[in-house]
């Protein structure tokens, strides 16, 4: 579960790296003068390259930043970040009076045009990812031009600063370099494909084994990325871990979404995969409940990871699904969900929308004590936004409600 501490560490840590960058800047200036339209011009482009550091920080699954955040929420900053990057990139030029000038441009300035026009290029791209229809592979080669901006801003830098800047410019290009060497050594597991089989239409199960050694520690409810290495994409995919900590396999239940989901049945067993995780905080591990699932579609898998730890430690007690569907050919984990619920401690509610609408407050009101219940709620964007709403309007306390959401871009 997410650590509020370790966030709000982190969110100051953001902060505070711009207003070191900002005393910098009126370090440097003369006494008794006044920030000029140049002076905010010098001080947007520190801002912007310290905004460029981070973006490489953010994106590098670091995992002792990672853990108690969740790879999530870091990537929601990433995605901030980069809208303000582009702000600050677009004004830095303005303020210096450099815009449309081309004929006082020499070979630094030049640098930062092109540097500033792949930067557009880029993030408005990621913005408008879902407009564009942009797949998934491709959203990733366009994040790897990323590098040569920065390569190109450390170019523009130090051909024009010196000083005070100079050394935040080498301390920023530092911070980008760690973020850069962390993605490179960054720890990954081979596995190989154990056997693939079709839960329900659309919906396969992948179950994976160690090439060597035993299974990595992860908690359930968390995601791992993975390659896989055959007849599919060897491009890099995130997926929710669907097994409990201490099976002997590794499994992912996947839908076909289109694009790469849509090549899963070519998966083969003896496949080989590379593995890197395990990434998340959505996960009840430590504590007691009594527990909320809420899972929409295939927002079940991370729900029976937790729901199969449960059962096979046998120590959590009252607790709800609420299992939302289209209709009852979509359920997966069906009989195994009924197997665990005989056991007691499991309430299991199904929610056709096809034939019964969507969640609603009269449905929610109906579970015993929901106030007093850790909800965990995944699944389409949409229900999530709404379901979420529901409970706080009913009384449920937000710090009480945890989400996931499916997408990283």
């Amino acid at each position: 579960m997410p650590n509020s501490f370790k966030i709000r560490l982190l969110y100051v840590s953001y902060i505070l790296f711009f207003v070191v960058g900002s005393l910098i800047l009126i370090a440097s200036l003369p006494k008794h003068t006044y920030i000029t339209s140049n002076d905010f011009g010098r001080l947007l482009g520190i801002w912007a390259i310290t905004a460029m550091a981070f973006q490489f920080i953010l994106s590098s699954r670091f995992k002792p930043l990672e853990k108690g955040i969740g790879l999530i929420r870091i990537m929601s900053i990433h995605s901030f970040n980069a809208k303000l990057l582009l702000i600050l990139v677009i004004l830095h030029p303005l303020f210096l009076g450099m815009i449309g000038k081309f004929e006082y441009y020499d070979l630094p300035h030049w640098i930062g045009f092109i540097t500033t026009l792949l930067l557009i290029f880029i993030v408005v791209a990621s913005v408008f990812t879902n407009i564009l229809k942009m797949n998934y592979e491709v959203w990733k080669f366009f994040h790897q031009v990323s590098y040569l901006i920065l390569i190109l801003t450390i170019i523009h830098s130090f051909l024009l600063r010196s000083g005070l800047f100079l050394y935040w410019w080498i301390l920023m290009i530092i911070l980008a370099g760690i973020g850069i060497i962390a993605k490179i050594f960054r720890k990954t597991y081979k596995f190989m494909v154990d056997d693939i089989s079709e839960e329900s239409h659309n919906i396969w199960t992948i179950k994976l084994k160690p090439v060597k050694g035993r299974i990595f520690n992860y908690n359930p409810g968390q995601f791992a990325y993975i390659r896989f290495f055959g007849q599919v994409s060897p491009e890099e995919h995130h997926f929710t871990i669907s097994s409990s900590p201490g099976e002997k396999y590794l499994t992912f239940t996947v839908k076909n979404l289109g694009d790469f989901t849509s090549t899963i049945p070519k998966i083969k067993n003896g496949d080989m995969a590379i593995i890197d995780g395990p990434y998340g905080v959505f996960t009840n591990i430590n504590n007691p409940g009594p527990f909320l699932f809420i899972a929409g579609g295939i927002g079940i898998t991370p729900v029976m990871s937790m729901l199969r730890f449960m059962a096979g430690k046998d120590i959590f007690g009252d607790s709800v699904l609420l299992y939302v569907l289209k209709n009852e050919n979509d359920a997966v984990f069906k009989e195994e969900i009924i197997k665990i619920s005989k056991k007691g401690w499991l309430k299991v509610v199904y929610k056709y929308t096809e034939k019964e609408g969507y969640v609603d407050a009269k449905l929610l009101k109906k579970i015993e004590n929901i106030s007093s219940r850790t909800v965990f709620l995944v699944g389409p964007e949409g229900m999530m936004t709404s379901v979420k709403k529901i409970l706080l309007d009913i009384g449920v306390s937000n710090n009480r409600i945890f989400t996931e959401r499916f997408s990283l871009k």
